[in-house]
């Protein structure tokens, strides 16, 4: 019943929504920290 649209609009927020908890989490964390989880 989901339309090819709305199925890419629902995976795009997602994507953004992912980007924007990563942003984030980059900037509450120290790059040193995110390096060494590496």
């Amino acid at each position: 019943m989901f339309d090819r649209t709305v199925l890419a609009s629902l995976l795009l927020i997602c994507l953004i929504a992912v980007c924007l908890a990563a942003m984030a989490g980059c900037r509450a964390r120290p790059p040193a920290d995110t390096s060494a989880a590496r």
